[in-house]
């Protein structure tokens, strides 16, 4: 066999090899999408202070720190946000604090 065969295959081989793997991590993606379970937080029973929360399904993830003050959402910082190809958060977060804090 050709030294070139010889390589060509061995790329091939590499190339199937990666493509099983990132399938494998995007299928474990979907399912924590599809498992994903959001939790309720009544921050009226928090004491006022910054609060810090970290979520991680591998293509994204989310790093934040949020504000409560007299038992209401005042500030969302987003320390750090993976988003895929995704759209950006920064966008929704004044209107997830108003949304929140208006029981909507």
């Amino acid at each position: 066999m050709q030294l070139r065969k010889k390589i060509g295959l061995g790329i091939l081989f590499i190339a199937i090899i990666g493509v099983v793997f990132w399938g494998i991590g995007f299928m474990k993606y979907k399912n924590s999408i599809n498992t994903l379970q959001p939790q309720a937080i009544e921050f009226k029973n928090l004491d006022d202070g910054k609060y810090s929360g970290h979520y991680d399904m591998n293509y994204v993830s989310v790093s934040l720190e949020f504000t409560i003050a007299h038992g209401l959402l005042t500030e969302i910082d987003l320390i750090e946000h993976k988003n895929g190809k995704g759209e950006p958060a920064e966008v929704l977060l004044s209107e997830f604090i108003e949304k929140t804090n208006h029981g909507c």
